[in-house]
C-alpha cells in the first residue's frame, strides 16, 4: 500500500514554493510599475505571448510525448468522464441558478451571462494543475506509476479540454456580439411592442408600408409605377396612412444561424490551441516513419516551459489589482468548488468507469490539486472571470500542503 511519507510532503513544499515567490514579483512589478507605466499593457501582452506561443509549444511537446499503455488510456478515459460530468454539472449550476435568479457567491446576476458562469466553474472544477505539482508529489507515493498517470491526465487536459474550453469562450463572444449587433440595429419588421406600445401597422399586414404618403391599394396597375418612382414627403398625419409594402425580407433564422455556427467554427480554428493540437496530430503520425528531430524537441521544450512562469507572473500583477478589493466569500468559495468540488465529481467519475484501488486514490488526488494557469490564460485571453481564477489559484495553491494531506488520509494512505 502507497504511503505519503515526508519524502511526498518535501517534494511538495519544493514545488509549490516558488509559486509564491513569483506571485510576489509579479506583485512588486506592478505596484512599482517596473515594466510600464499601465500594468495593463503589461498584462495583455504577457498574456497573449503565453496564449498563443507557449500554450501551442506545450500542446504540441504533450502529443509527441504521448506514449501510453493500454492501462493508460483506460486511465484518459476515466479523465474524460471526469471532465464531461464536470462540464454538465457546471451548465445546469449556472442555468439554474439564473432561472431561479439567486447569485452565486462569486458571480453577480447582472454581470455575466449562464454561459460565462458555466464556464468559470467549468475551469474551476476540471482543471487542476497537473502538469506542475502533479509528478513531484505522486511519483515518490506510487513509485513507476506517479509520472505516467501524470502523463496520461495531461494529455486529454491539455489536447483535447483546453481547445474545447476555447471553443466554449469563442462561441460566448460570438454570441455576445450578435447580440450586440442586434441591438445596435433593431429589426424594423418585429413584430414585438417596445415600451408597451403597441406594434406598427406595417408590420402587421404585409400589404402596407410608411415608404410613401400615397394610398397605392387605390391606384390601376398601370399607375403602380409611378408612384413608386415620385416619393414625396410624409403628409401632416406623420405617415400613418397605410401604403403598400416593401417586399424586402430581411434573412431568415435559419440562414442566420448557419452564418453565426460557420464564423465561430472559423474562429474555433483559427486559435492557436486548436491549430497546435491539429499541427501535433499531424506531427505524431509523421514521426512514426521518420525519426524525430532533437532540435524540434528542444525547441518545444523550451517554448513549453515559458508557459508558467509567464502565468505566475501575471497572476502576481493581476493580484495588485485585486488586494483593494478581496472579498473572503470569493476566496472560500472557488476553495471549495475546486477542492471538494473537483474531488467529489472525479470520484464519482472513477467509479463511473470502474477504477478502484490505486488508480481511483491517484485519480482523486489529482482532482484535488489546485486550479491550473493553462485555465487562467485562457480566461484571461478572453476577458472571462480573470478575478475568480485568479483568486482560486491563489487560495488552492496556499492551502494545497493541507488539502493533499487530508484528501490522502481519507483515501486511507
Amino acid at each position: 500500500m502507497p504511503q505519503l511519507g515526508s519524502g511526498p510532503v518535501l517534494e511538495l513544499v519544493n514545488a509549490a514554493t516558488p509559486f509564491y515567490f513569483i506571485f510576489l514579483t509579479g506583485l512588486l512589478f506592478a505596484k512599482y510599475h517596473v515594466l510600464h507605466d499601465d500594468n495593463e499593457v503589461v498584462l495583455k501582452v504577457l498574456n497573449g505571448f503565453a496564449y498563443r506561443i507557449g500554450i501551442p509549444f506545450l500542446v504540441v511537446r504533450v502529443i509527441l510525448d504521448a506514449d501510453m499503455t493500454p492501462e493508460m488510456w483506460y486511465f484518459v478515459l476515466m479523465y474524460c468522464v471526469y471532465a464531461t460530468v464536470c462540464g454538465v454539472v457546471a451548465l445546469a449550476i449556472a442555468f439554474s441558478r439564473f432561472a431561479s435568479q439567486i447569485p452565486l457567491p462569486f458571480a453577480p446576476l447582472d454581470r455575466d451571462s449562464p454561459l460565462r458562469i458555466g464556464l468559470i466553474l467549468y475551469t474551476l472544477l476540471a482543471f487542476p494543475n497537473t502538469f506542475i505539482l502533479g509528478s513531484p508529489v505522486f511519483e515518490p507515493i506510487f513509485p513507476g506509476q506517479g509520472n505516467l498517470y501524470m502523463l496520461a491526465i495531461l494529455f486529454p487536459q491539455i489536447v483535447i479540454q483546453t481547445p474545447l474550453m476555447t471553443a466554449w469562450a469563442e462561441f460566448i463572444l460570438e454570441r455576445e456580439e450578435a447580440r450586440a449587433e442586434r441591438e445596435a440595429h433593431p429589426n424594423p419588421k418585429s413584430t414585438t411592442p417596445i415600451d408597451g406600445q403597441p406594434p406598427s401597422t406595417s408590420s402587421i399586414n404585409p400589404i402596407y408600408s410608411t415608404n410613401s404618403h400615397t394610398n397605392l391599394c387605390a391606384l390601376e396597375p398601370h399607375d403602380m409605377e409611378e408612384a413608386h418612382s415620385d416619393p414625396s414627403p410624409l403628409p401632416p398625419d406623420g405617415g400613418k396612412t397605410l401604403h403598400v409594402a416593401d417586399t424586402s425580407t430581411p434573412l431568415g433564422p435559419t440562414l442566420r444561424t448557419s452564418t453565426r455556427t460557420r464564423r465561430t467554427l472559423i474562429r474555433i480554428l483559427k486559435s492557436p490551441p486548436a491549430q497546435a493540437s491539429i499541427l501535433g496530430m499531424i506531427l505524431l503520425v509523421l514521426f512514426q516513419y521518420v525519426p524525430t528531430p532533437v532540435i524540434l524537441i528542444n525547441t518545444l521544450n523550451h517554448g513549453g516551459n515559458t508557459v508558467l512562469g509567464i502565468a505566475l507572473f501575471i497572476i502576481g500583477m493581476y493580484l495588485h489589482q485585486l488586494l483593494p478589493v478581496f472579498s473572503l466569500r470569493t476566496a472560500v468559495s472557488t476553495y471549495c468548488i475546486r477542492t471538494f468540488g473537483g474531488g467529489l465529481l472525479c470520484y464519482v467519475a472513477c467509479l463511473v468507469t470502474g477504477l478502484h484501488g490505486v488508480d481511483l486514490q491517484l485519480g482523486v488526488l489529482q482532482s484535488v490539486l489546485p486550479s491550473a494557469v493553462a485555465g487562467f490564460l485562457l480566461l484571461m485571453e478572453f476577458n472571462i472571470g480573470r478575478e475568480i481564477i485568479t483568486m482560486s489559484i491563489l487560495t488552492s495553491t496556499l492551502l494545497v500542503l493541507p488539502t493533499l494531506l487530508v484528501t490522502a488520509k481519507m483515501l486511507g494512505l
